[in-house]
């Protein structure tokens, strides 16, 4: 999804988000910023107006991934922008490093040459993840988690109407005197017991990128659109005229 680009005579730009919260990766959102900015353009201002671009989209995603590619070798991204890091340590065209590839978090690609495609001067640069996905650096974890059933809630309210209150109260006092503490824990105990009479408990798998928004209504919506999707394509033709 395209989110802006910029034609002025300093600086072109475009930039693009990807949305990868259903991917088992490290980042749920990955911004492409590509740039170019002429030779004779003022750097200052150029990066001025790439900064406006760039600093909203980071605001409200402080944990994406931004990759911001192109041809602005005679400008410094890092005096605009501090904690982007540059990747690319050699030659491009010739003996120059025209093409440039900065990063918002170090180390989370390598980079490599490819051949030369067609009549292009410039050498294409492959970016390798270097990274290891959250999902590889720490083990599964088993958890145990109550469900409500259909009427829990119903039958919790039912239990609470006819639970005399008051014998808490008078177990705690002694005297003219009431424990606030016993009658606290009393009270809350009783209520505990009550949740687990009416819930029922099982152990689920989570995952160190599994988000708290993708719930099992998101993934049986993804799987049902996924079956659409599949049930259309097998029922479209192979050879359409169109």
């Amino acid at each position: 999804m395209v989110l802006g680009s910029g034609k002025e005579n300093s600086c072109r730009y475009r930039c693009g988000v990807c949305d990868c919260s259903m991917q088992t990766i490290l980042f749920t959102t990955v911004f492409i910023v590509g740039v170019y900015i002429p030779q004779s353009a003022n750097a200052k201002e150029a990066l001025c107006e790439l900064f406006g671009a760039i600093s909203e989209p980071q605001n409200a995603h402080p944990d994406g991934l931004f990759i911001i590619a192109g041809g602005f070798n005679h400008a410094n991204l890092k005096s605009f922008l501090s904690k982007c890091h540059q990747h690319l340590d050699f030659a491009t065209r010739g003996v120059n490093t025209l093409d440039l590839v900065y990063t918002n978090i170090p180390s989370v690609y390598r980079t490599e040459l490819h051949p030369q495609l067609s009549y292009s001067d410039h050498i294409p640069v492959m970016l390798i993840p270097a990274y290891r996905p959250l999902v590889r650096c720490s083990k599964p974890v088993l958890k145990l988690v109550k469900t409500w059933p259909e009427g829990a809630i119903s039958a919790l309210q039912d239990c609470f109407e006819c639970t005399d209150w008051d014998m808490f109260r008078e177990a705690a006092t002694q005297g003219d005197t009431t424990d606030l503490e016993e009658y606290m824990s009393s009270v809350t105990s009783y209520i505990s017991k009550c949740i687990d009479d009416v819930t029922i408990s099982k152990s689920i798998t989570t995952r160190s990128n599994q988000k708290p928004w993708i719930t099992a209504k998101v993934h049986d919506a993804a799987k049902i659109q996924g079956l659409c999707l599949q049930s259309w394509r097998q029922g479209c033709p192979k050879n359409s005229t169109g």
